[in-house]
């Protein structure tokens, strides 16, 4: 676990769970102590993330996200770095076939045309470069 006091009013803990994120221990802090808590957490192997905000032991707000959608949404530089990776690492002869099984259905609905355009002209362009070779 790793803490760090951004400020007199805000404490940032972060570290790792096995399997699922601590739901129940963020209502228990924030109704123990009588603090909003703001809970991110993502879990890549189980398609999963989300952020949750509790009070008072209730949670007020609570956004759930594929972790591509939430990458997306929250890291966008890192999604785009996971998506060039999957385009250089699986060999696929459509754009098609790409998008089917490396793009899901939440990233599409709200991902940009121009973001949607960008990654299909990388595909195409390493398609490109593997025909030559």
């Amino acid at each position: 676990i790793d803490m760090d006091r951004d400020s007199d009013e805000c404490l940032v803990i972060s570290g790792d769970t096995a399997w699922s994120p601590p739901l129940e221990l963020m209502k228990r802090v924030s109704r123990r102590y009588q603090v909003e808590v703001l809970h991110e957490f993502e879990e890549p192997g189980c398609d999963f993330a989300g952020v949750h905000t509790y009070k008072n032991g209730e949670v007020i707000d609570r956004k759930d996200y594929t972790y591509d959608e939430y990458r997306y949404i929250d890291n966008y530089e890192c999604w785009w770095e996971d998506m060039i990776d999957r385009i250089n690492d699986n060999p696929y002869d459509t754009w098609e076939e790409f998008v089917k099984d490396f793009i899901d259905d939440s990233v599409l609905n709200i991902i940009s045309s121009k973001d949607l355009q960008e990654l299909k002209d990388e595909f195409n362009e390493k398609k490109i470069k593997n025909e030559k070779v």
